[in-house]
């Protein structure tokens, strides 16, 4: 069985943590997640294009808008916010953490 994706971003209006957990990941969703890694590897866009793209993807298709991607990026510490959306990508990619994805 695949891990659960949870995330916890920090509301800024109610100074609370609040937690969100993914639902089914398809196989599309997967799909989505493997070009991005294949993108990120060839260097096909600059980064900054690849954060935005990426956190669009997480917001959308892996929480399916249960929250924004500014509630993403203002929820998430600096230090914290690239390492967690990367690890939502790998978790994608293999269903379970510890594997080895596809690519």
């Amino acid at each position: 069985m695949a891990n659960v994706i949870k995330i916890e971003l920090f509301n800024e209006e109610t100074e609370k943590t609040e937690v969100y957990t993914a639902g089914r990941i398809s196989g599309n969703i997967t799909l989505k997640a493997i070009e991005f890694k294949i993108k990120a590897e060839a260097g096909a866009e600059n980064e900054l294009v690849q954060v935005r793209e990426m956190a669009e993807f997480i917001v959308t298709d892996v929480f399916k808008n249960q929250f924004t991607v500014e509630e993403l990026y203002s929820g998430l510490e600096s230090h914290v916010l690239f390492p967690k959306m990367g690890e939502i990508i790998e978790t994608v990619l293999v269903g379970k953490k510890g594997l080895t994805p596809p690519v």
